[in-house]
């Protein structure tokens, strides 16, 4: 009787070690993938983040570059300008020394 007793307990403890272990399982895959889900969702957030940042420094740098090309193309005028007016200057200077 008492071996019958203890085969029992024995039955009865591994069958509830088994069950305890199942739902241990489940709890780790759970949380596994909430940690999961979680993370990604941390990610694309970032990676969105990063987007917009890089966009507003791509047009910032954009409207950087058409300043400096506005710049560029008004100091070539100036440029041009002076030395029409120095090529004019150079020929008056011929002119009043051919006339002396």
């Amino acid at each position: 009787i008492a071996a019958d007793a203890t085969k029992k307990v024995q039955s009865t403890c591994a069958i509830i070690t088994e069950e305890i272990i199942i739902r241990f399982r489940k709890e780790v895959q759970l949380r596994v993938d909430e940690a999961k889900s979680k993370f990604a969702h941390q990610m694309q957030h970032e990676i969105s983040t990063l987007t917009k940042t890089h966009d507003t420094e791509k047009r910032l740098l954009e409207k950087e570059i058409h300043s400096l090309q506005d710049t560029t193309r008004l100091r070539e005028k100036e440029l041009e300008a002076s030395q029409t007016q120095l090529s004019k200057a150079s020929c008056d200077c011929e002119f009043e020394k051919t006339r002396s």
